[in-house]
């Protein structure tokens, strides 16, 4: 789920390109970051990784976090007890699963979005409310 200036929370995978996603401002509160591209792709593994503020995500192993000190860090790195950033404050990991999909299955998508002008955004199982990285499609 994410956070869009047009619609509300919604699904991730139903946002489209030019619609705003809620992420964090450079002075410490709140602005939008445009899509500027969006694919959705079959992947096979995923990890889920469980937060303190009762939020999950599904992510490949390579997704990108973003730790509370500004150091980014792909989800496979990730540890119990690491400290990530949240919409309302500091979370901490608690719990990690590998999780693998069957190609077939309808849950075996991820789905890719670049932004612009920033390249974060919140995004969770229910609500829009871990920080998380885009993907740079040029990198």
């Amino acid at each position: 789920m994410v956070l869009t200036k047009e619609r509300g929370t919604v699904e991730i995978q139903s946002c489209t390109v030019g619609e705003h996603l809620r992420c964090p401002a450079g002075t410490g509160g709140e602005s939008w970051t445009r899509i500027v591209r969006l694919e959705v792709r079959d992947a096979d593994t995923f990890i889920r990784l469980h937060f303190s503020n009762a939020e999950s995500l599904d992510v490949t192993p390579h997704h990108i976090f973003t730790l509370a000190d500004g150091s980014p860090i792909r989800a496979e790195r990730l540890c119990l007890s690491d400290i990530l950033i949240g919409r309302f404050g500091r979370i901490t990991l608690k719990r990690i699963e590998a999780i693998g999909e069957s190609s077939d299955s309808a849950t075996a998508k991820k789905v890719t979005v670049s932004c612009e002008p920033s390249h974060q955004f919140f995004a969770g199982h229910h609500a829009a409310t871990v920080l998380t990285h885009n993907y740079t499609f040029s990198s």
